[in-house]
């Protein structure tokens, strides 16, 4: 087994984030219901959610976890060779969790 020279990228993304993001651009008023990790990962997704104006209230911040992130492994032509999906902390988002913020969405 090998390394082999490459180019890595990190973006912001997770399908709820981006359409907040279509609808923030687009001048709607947007609330982000989800969870981060204390962590580096965590911070960079809140600040950019606050930076393109949506609201981050509803987001948790979970010490014990990592915010989930998605690895691609794409060849020279840009398919995907394998990826990780590191999600376990939208484990953490309970019913009651869910529940407790509905009330928030008929603003």
């Amino acid at each position: 087994r090998t390394s082999l020279p490459g180019t890595a990228r990190i973006a912001l993304g997770g399908v709820g984030r981006n359409i907040a993001e279509v609808i923030a651009r687009f001048g709607g008023k947007v609330e982000l219901l989800s969870a981060v990790g204390k962590d580096e990962s965590g911070h960079a997704v809140l600040q950019g959610c606050r930076e393109l104006g949506i609201q981050t209230d509803l987001v948790t911040s979970i010490a014990s976890c990592r915010t989930a992130t998605y690895t691609a492994l794409l060849d020279g032509t840009g398919e995907l060779v394998g990826a990780i999906a590191d999600m376990a902390i939208f484990d953490e988002i309970s019913c009651p969790s869910v529940d407790f913020a509905t009330p928030s969405f008929s603003r």
